[in-house]
């Protein structure tokens, strides 16, 4: 697997453990982090690929946690770890599930899992402080991704495992608010992509045809702006 703008890349080799950054038509290669092969992350590299983001889950001598590092393999630094307080005998934050950068880099949006409700986190990169920007209790909101002028938080939310009906895409205000109903689709074949890097457009997987097709749906101030 890997991540790449079509110039750059971030791969991992599994049977070392290494995360690797390359250069597309060029020699470099560097190794960004290492990891034990039995103990590899989930990565994402930051938009414009100056660092990059590691998630790893628990372990039974370890709290799972999110940690990130700059592209040159420096400054590698925790964000946020598993909490086990006693009173509640167990971890209270499982982190993953998801991990993705906003477009300036200052923050990460964090899933937690295994827990009821389901919590969406923003976290700073520079100082790790947290604070939630939504809950939900039926159903999986995934994937998001943050607008590129870091207002809205784009988020397709699932019906739980087995129980029938639509996934919905909704828009989150980052600065709070309640969510907003942008458009829905079948359970199945309803993805949300990404936004296009002028903020004009969410790019979605949807049926066309009784196919999948990727199409470009217009928003405008955290709502749909036309078909």
């Amino acid at each position: 697997p890997q991540a790449t703008d079509g110039r750059r890349m971030v791969y991992r080799d599994d049977a070392t453990g290494e995360l690797i950054y390359g250069e597309l038509g060029t020699k470099i290669r560097r190794v960004v982090f290492k990891a034990k092969p039995d103990d590899l992350p989930e990565w994402m590299p930051s938009r414009d690929f100056s660092m990059v983001a590691l998630q790893f889950e628990s372990r039974p001598n370890r709290p799972g946690f999110v940690a990130i590092v700059r592209i040159d393999g420096k400054g590698y630094r925790e964000l946020i770890r598993e909490q086990r307080p006693q009173e509640f005998g167990g971890p209270l934050d499982p982190v993953g599930g998801m991990v993705n950068w906003s477009w300036d880099n200052r923050y990460l949006l964090i899933q937690l899992v295994n827990q009821d409700p389901q919590r969406i986190l923003i976290v700073s990169t520079t100082s790790g402080e947290r604070r939630e920007l939504f809950s939900q209790k039926n159903g999986e909101f995934r994937p998001c991704a943050f607008s590129p002028d870091g207002r809205f938080v784009a988020c397709i939310c699932r019906p739980p495992l087995g129980i029938p009906g639509r996934s919905r895409l909704f828009m989150l205000p980052v600065q709070g608010g309640e969510p907003h109903l942008v458009t829905d689709g079948p359970s199945s074949n309803f993805d949300l992509f990404d936004w296009t890097a002028d903020g004009r457009y969410l790019v979605v997987l949807s049926p066309q045809f009784d196919k999948p097709a990727l199409q470009l749906l217009p928003v405008k101030d955290g709502a749909a702006d036309g078909e």
